[in-house]
């Protein structure tokens, strides 16, 4: 994540009702329909002319995938790790 879009979603966060846990809600501080995500998604992928669809989940796999590696690059260069 860049410092430019963490800087976003922090203040997003910060924006967030009083004692709502979601960065993204409804009008009402309420979850965002999962149906209303996926839809907005299929039609963003329409407006950019992307010829090979991807899933929603396919973004969550390749987040959570970058993620380990980040983690494994970081574990396997630390001096901590070279006593094992």
């Amino acid at each position: 994540m860049t410092a430019m879009e963490r800087a976003l979603l922090m203040d997003l966060f910060d924006k967030r009702e009083a004692g709502c846990e979601f960065v993204f809600t409804g009008t009402k501080g309420s979850p965002i329909p999962y149906g209303h995500i996926y839809r907005q998604f299929g039609i963003a992928q329409n407006n950019a002319n992307i010829k090979n669809k991807i899933r929603f989940h396919d973004l969550r796999h390749a987040f959570a995938s970058n993620c380990y590696d980040e983690w494994w690059k970081c574990f396997r260069s630390s001096k901590a790790t070279r006593t094992y």
